[in-house]
């Protein structure tokens, strides 16, 4: 089903004529899928460093998933615009900060309709009467999208944006889980398919490891530091998997040696950016 034919039965006001499409990923500070899942979409779209917004509404769509599918984000009226410098989300210089409502018709989809879209180039602001036939809609989640409670260790495969949430949100369930354990993990580069296997053991938990990597991108690896030295969004391409869990009071030799044993069963020193 074409998305604009899903909104038309909604709410018959929208005219694709009057709408600009926002596809949303990062301010280079905060993730967009992040800051709504916090419950601030609003206010951190309605801060631009431009005016990018001078249409009678606004259609937002989040990065979700994959390259070209898209989180519903909300249908906004685009109100009155004023001047300002910086904002509350860190954001410095001239703002524009944009008067803005969440329409009534389209609320109770926000955050549960997942688009396909393949967008041509970079830019972020569409005129959406160009791309009316472009954007199909992938599928309805039963619940808005909120961060999924913690799968078992066998299960994970976490985006950067993901981690990076679930670390500053501290999910209860997720850091319970790897708080209480170490072993061996695995960093996916989606966009080249090279690898990075890394350790956690009685001195380092996961959390805690994992945690550098939310907080820095390269963890302290020397591989991954070269890597995001010119481009640090680059970690957003890190996908985050365990291999092997290993209780806490497991000798740090043997979790070494298992270490060592993905290294080579999985090719990262040769094929990928394990250096040692």
């Amino acid at each position: 089903m074409k998305f604009f034919d899903f909104l038309h039965v909604l709410d018959p006001n929208i005219d694709p004529a009057n709408c600009k499409l926002h596809l949303a990923k990062s301010d280079g500070e905060n993730g967009a899928l992040d800051v709504f899942r916090r419950g601030e979409f609003e206010a951190w779209q309605a801060s631009q460093s431009r005016r990018n917004f001078e249409r009678e509404h606004i259609i937002a769509l989040i990065s979700y998933a994959g390259a070209d599918t898209w989180l519903f984000a909300g249908c906004y009226d685009a109100g009155d615009c004023v001047q300002e410098a910086g904002d509350e989300f860190g954001n410095e210089g001239k703002r524009y900060i944009y008067s803005t409502q969440e329409r009534a018709f389209t609320k109770d989809f926000s955050g549960r309709v997942v688009v396909n879209f393949q967008r041509s180039g970079r830019q972020s602001y569409l005129n959406a009467e160009n791309n009316v036939d472009d954007l199909t809609i992938h599928e309805v989640l039963a619940e808005r999208e909120t961060f999924s409670p913690f799968p078992g260790f066998y299960n994970i495969r976490l985006n950067y944006t993901d981690l990076q949430h679930m670390v500053r949100t501290e999910q209860p369930s997720w850091k319970g889980a790897l708080s209480g354990m170490g072993g061996i993990y695995v960093i996916l580069d989606t966009k080249t398919g090279k690898l990075y296997v890394g350790k956690a053991d009685g001195q380092e938990n996961l959390w805690a490891r994992w945690s550098t990597y939310a907080n820095t991108g390269h963890g302290g690896n020397e591989g991954l530091k070269k890597l995001l030295e010119d481009d640090p969004s680059y970690a957003e391409n890190f996908q985050y998997s365990v291999l092997e869990t290993h209780d806490l009071k497991t000798n740090a030799s043997t979790i070494e040696e298992r270490e060592s044993f993905w290294k080579n069963v999985l090719g990262s020193r040769h094929h990928g950016y394990n250096e040692n």
